[in-house]
Formats: structure tokens, C-alpha cells, sequence
């Protein structure tokens, strides 16, 4: 394991060696980003193969999720927008989630987690829990990239939650890259945080919580992007008894900001705004359950010196997808 060694200040950038040596670097380098992109494309095979056999198994549960989200910085911006006042414009961030879980015994799982978000852009993770009536823990291994598909990040992620059932529940999670100064991982970091509390009401249950993320990527040789979104909110679940028809509405604040950072010199965008949603489930037969939903944000409030699209519907979010579970014998829940 080798860890990055800077070149020396004094050096002839104008010197034909060394012109040539930086060629030959960039070479080496648009190549190893190729294969990145096909070794991955090859892991997401791999798991997909791996998963249709599961059936056999034992209780699994397979849920897969698609939409867009309009509030985005534009994913390869390298200055602020407040440089020259202009118009944050929506920009249609495609969104994904692929799911899998997989019962190991009664009271262990393992689920693996394939993701693409508009901060984090795209992950996967593997997790084992344990999970009894009032306990869950959930930990393990993620790996994270950007949409350039270069060297990844790879870090931690969990998850704890305590639960009394019918009453009220808590639950904290987290993760952080890992080991970013070492030669095969990229200069980029991402860290997570929230945690939410809630109780049953009868039918409903009601939840507050609070949500970080953050992603940290090397643009350029000096230039950094620092995408942060702080969210905090509430939601109302609402379910029956002998009903086909699940769902939930929610809102709260946002705090959604780029910052660009070269050298000593440090500018941003920050873009604050309330947000409303709500997410609508239907079990359509017994293992197959539809999903969709949408976010609209609202009472924006850039902090820099840039204006907002007056077509504020085009910044919302729109989702949907489907929860497919199987029991024992493969037949369905």
C-alpha cells in the first residue's frame, strides 16, 4: 500500500520531460478510469446473477426504486452561480435504489444497497443486522462514486435502532469514508448522519427527524466541490387494518448548498427552502407492492447573490417503484 507523494515546488513545469511525464500520466489515468467503469458494470452483474438464485434460499425481499429530482446544483459545475448572478435552472438529477434483502436466521439479515443520489450520487453498500422485537443494528462495508466513475471512496456505514412497539421508536445512522490518502482510493469523502423519533397514535405514526449528507470531490488538480444538503422534518404515517393502501405525508426545512473550494479561496451557493411530499403504497397481491411518491419544495431563499427559476414546479421530485417479498418456499409472502 503506497500513499500519495507530492511533486516537488521547484520543478520545470515548462521542461519537455516532464511535459511528456504528465502526457503519460493523464494516459494512464484516463485508462484506469475505463476500467473503473467496467469492472463496476461487471461487480453490478455479479450481484444481479448472484441474487436470482436466492430463491431457494429462503424469505427475501427485493425492492427496486426510479425518478427524478429537479432541485439540483448541476453535477458538473466548477464555479458558483453567484460569480455572475445567474439563474439557478432545474436540473432533472436521475435517481435510483436497488435493495435486497436476505434473511439469514430469525434474528440476522444481510441486505445489499445499490444507490444513485443527487449529493452522494452513486453507492453500494453491504450490511449485516441483527434485529430482535426492540433492537436493530445494522453495519458494514459501502463503496461510493461519482458520476465520472473514477477511483472510488470506500467507507462504513450503520445504523441503531430501538423500538417499543405500538409506543414509540428512535433510531441514529451514520457513515464516513475511509483511508482517502491511500494511493488506490480517490481524493473524494462523504459523510451521512440522522436519527428520528416517533410514536403511534392509533392508525398513525408520527416522526421528527434530522438528516446530513455531504460529498467531497476533487474536480481539478486545485479546484474541490463540497455538496451538502441538511434536512429537518417531520412525517405522519397513516396504515389499516385489513387495507391494501399505506402511506405517508411529510415536510420540514432544507439547508442545500455547493461550495467551491481553490486553493485558500473559498465561494458557495446556498439555496434554503421548505419542502412538502407525501409517498402512497398499494399492495396489489400478496407479494407484489406498488410505490410512488413526490416532493415539492417551496419558499425558496437563495443565500448568494443568484436567482431562482420562477418555474419552481420543475425543481420537484418524482418517484416510484416496487417492494417484491418472497417466503420460504419462494411462492410469495
Amino acid at each position: 500500500m503506497q500513499i500519495r507523494k507530492k511533486l516537488p515546488h521547484n520543478i520545470d513545469k515548462t521542461d519537455t520531460f516532464y511535459k511528456k511525464a504528465l502526457e503519460l500520466h493523464f494516459t494512464v489515468q484516463g485508462i484506469t478510469i475505463y476500467g473503473m467503469k467496467l469492472r463496476f458494470l461487471r461487480y453490478i452483474c455479479l450481484i444481479l446473477i448472484i441474487l436470482s438464485n436466492y430463491s431457494v434460499l429462503g424469505a427475501f425481499e427485493l425492492e427496486i426504486t426510479a425518478g427524478v429530482d429537479g432541485m439540483t446544483f448541476h453535477p458538473d459545475k466548477k464555479r458558483p452561480l453567484s460569480d455572475s448572478n445567474e439563474i439557478f435552472e432545474p436540473y432533472p438529477y436521475g435517481l435510483a435504489n436497488f435493495n435486497f434483502k436476505q434473511d439469514v436466521t430469525e434474528s440476522i439479515f444481510f441486505s445489499i444497497n445499490i444507490e444513485r443520489d443527487k449529493i452522494l450520487q452513486n453507492s453500494l453498500d453491504l450490511r449485516v443486522a441483527s434485529r430482535t422485537d426492540r433492537f436493530k443494528f445494522e453495519f458494514g462495508p459501502f463503496i461510493g462514486m461519482t458520476d465520472d466513475f473514477e477511483i472510488p471512496d470506500i467507507g462504513v456505514i450503520g445504523e441503531l435502532e430501538l423500538t417499543f412497539p405500538g409506543i414509540f421508536f428512535i433510531s441514529i445512522s451514520g457513515s464516513s469514508t475511509l483511508g482517502a490518502q491511500i494511493d488506490f482510493l480517490s481524493s473524494n469523502s462523504r459523510q451521512t448522519a440522522g436519527a428520528k423519533a416517533g410514536f403511534w397514535l392509533g392508525s398513525l405514526i408520527m416522526s421528527v427527524s434530522a438528516n446530513y449528507k455531504n460529498l467531497s470531490r476533487q474536480k481539478e488538480e486545485y479546484l474541490f466541490v463540497v455538496d451538502t444538503l441538511t434536512r429537518f422534518g417531520g412525517s405522519m404515517d397513516f396504515y389499516a387494518k385489513n387495507s391494501r393502501t399505506t402511506g405517508s405525508f411529510y415536510g420540514g426545512y432544507q439547508i442545500y448548498s455547493a461550495e467551491f473550494i481553490r486553493g485558500t479561496l473559498e465561494t458557495s451557493d446556498k439555496l434554503n427552502s421548505w419542502y412538502a411530499g407525501a409517498q402512497l403504497q398499494w399492495q396489489v397481491t400478496q407479494p407484489l407492492e406498488l410505490k410512488i411518491g413526490f416532493e415539492i419544495p417551496f419558499k425558496h431563499a437563495p443565500v448568494s447573490s443568484f436567482t431562482i427559476t420562477e418555474e419552481f414546479m420543475l425543481l420537484s421530485k418524482i418517484y416510484a417503484g416496487f417492494i417484491y417479498t418472497f417466503d420460504d418456499t419462494g411462492s410469495g409472502k
